[in-house]
């Protein structure tokens, strides 16, 4: 769980739920960079994922009152550890469940945004729809 506000900005929001978003760690890392996407806003188009890389990149979607919001957001989500989760997820995903991996039901449960781009971009395996 991260804080919305860091309590730097504003310490009477430490304890309110409704500044609380769960991230992952790799996110969480990177504190007091305030002008960055809620992830209560984002909509379908924002975020693409370049699956060469598995770097996020902005959406040809993002409207343009959000470009520089997303753009202060892209440092955090191509930390190391971000996109090596992400490359382990996709390399999980291509063995398949009889292989040690996992399978698209499983993937769109935990790495939903990974799910949405393999099969945005066509790129699902073993008859997926």
């Amino acid at each position: 769980m991260a804080t919305s506000v860091p309590k730097s900005s504003n310490w009477r929001l430490v304890y309110e739920w409704s500044n609380y978003r769960l991230s992952a760690a790799c996110v969480n890392t990177a504190k007091d960079v305030l002008d960055v996407v809620d992830p209560f806003e984002v909509q379908a188009g924002w975020f693409e994922l370049d699956f060469a890389t598995f770097h996020v990149q902005r959406g040809r979607g993002a409207p343009n009152a959000q470009h520089k919001k997303i753009d202060n957001t892209l440092p955090m989500l191509n930390l190391r550890e971000c996109w090596q989760q992400r490359e382990e997820y996709v390399k999980l995903y291509r063995l398949g469940p009889g292989n040690k991996g996992i399978d698209l039901l499983f993937l769109e449960h935990r790495a939903p945004f990974i799910a949405h781009e393999l099969r945005r971009q066509g790129m699902l395996v073993r008859g997926d729809a």
